[in-house]
């Protein structure tokens, strides 16, 4: 009769490696875990931690943005006079001077809430 696979010992092994093969998976799971980005109402002018909402911003509330300085705030301040507004945060990738790397780094600081307004001389979105 074939009494097992594995030894006492070998047998102790596997169920070591399975116990830590376990609480590897549940500590990666863990970290997925996203922390929603903070409500932009309950900034109150204080930016750290903050949502901006595009459509509303002053060019010097835009240069705390990572990778926006003063020509970059201006040229999206521009730009959302020019269309009206921002329909999304993607928009930005419409602004001389942002490409995709800075658009990443900024999305999670930026949040466009306001109605679209119609640019002059168009008759809506």
């Amino acid at each position: 009769m074939v009494r097992g696979v594995f030894t006492p010992d070998e047998r102790a092994v596997v169920f070591f490696l399975a116990g830590a093969l376990l609480v590897g998976a549940l500590v990666t799971g863990m970290r997925r875990v996203e922390v929603p980005p903070p409500d932009a109402s309950a900034c109150a002018g204080d930016t750290v931690g903050c949502m901006i909402e595009l459509n509303a911003a002053e060019p010097e509330l835009l240069e705390e943005l990572p990778g926006i300085g003063p020509v970059r705030a201006r040229e999206i301040v521009r730009l959302r006079e020019e269309r009206g507004g921002f329909r999304s945060v993607d928009d930005l990738i419409d602004v001389r001077g942002i490409g995709p790397v800075t658009l990443e780094r900024v999305r999670p600081h930026v949040v466009v809430t306001d109605s679209v307004r119609p640019a002059p001389g168009r008759d809506g979105p």
